[in-house]
């Protein structure tokens, strides 16, 4: 089956997690074989998570053109943010399905050293990923009383509260080194989880260890 044969295979089938990762693998590694009529008509489908996707990659070719090749590998395909979401503790107990799932809704950013990415006070809409870089985490930022109170690093996550609950930002949080987020907004979260209900119980059950730890720690 020659590379054209398979677009048309990979748009014709109906395992959307075999697709998307395929989708994600293909525009990352051989995006000549991903004709712009085929990508549109996967941006089309029924399945939220394939069109997703393939809207994704229509953006990102939009966006990129007259860029550099290196400026367009540099984005994370699907598959390693499934293997991102993989190694952190609040995921690490969900199926690949629901892994692709979470990782075919979420978006990266890229932040300069001394970036605001969350301010005190402001409504939560948003949970972060940290696939580089460093974070600190800060009361009162600005003012007399700044403190901080802790950093966080590579491989770890803030503001997974404003998922579940409605509530304002308790901490500003700040780059201390030049850092790239994975970013899960609320709204597709709630969307992702009418489909996979399982996710948010795996998510509430990391979260509840994590707490009864934090409180272990606490009472000694």
């Amino acid at each position: 089956m020659d590379d054209r044969a398979f677009v048309k295979h990979l748009v014709a089938q109906d395992d959307w997690i075999a697709t998307t990762l395929m989708l994600s693998a293909m525009d990352r590694i051989a995006p000549d074989t991903l004709e712009p009529e085929d990508v549109t008509r996967l941006a089309e489908s029924e399945n939220s998570f394939i069109a997703r996707t393939a809207r994704a990659i229509l953006a990102r070719r939009h966006r990129n053109e007259g860029s550099s090749e290196d400026t367009m590998q540099n984005e994370t395909a699907i598959s390693d943010k499934i293997l991102l979401l993989k190694g952190i503790e609040i995921f690490e107990g969900l199926s690949v399905g629901e892994l692709a799932a979470v990782a075919s809704v979420s978006e990266e950013e890229d932040y300069p050293s001394g970036a605001v990415v969350i301010q005190e006070g402001d409504p939560g809409e948003t949970m972060y990923l940290i696939i580089r870089g460093e974070v600190s985490v800060i009361k009162g930022l600005g003012s007399d009383n700044e403190i901080e109170l802790d950093r966080i690093r590579e491989g770890d996550y803030f503001g997974e509260m404003a998922l579940f609950e409605n509530i304002a930002r308790t901490a500003s949080i700040r780059t201390e080194t030049p850092s790239r987020l994975l970013i899960l907004h609320k709204q597709e979260f709630k969307e992702i989880v009418r489909e996979y209900p399982q996710i948010a119980l795996e998510i509430c059950r990391a979260l509840s260890g994590r707490i009864r730890r934090l409180h272990d720690k606490i009472r000694k």
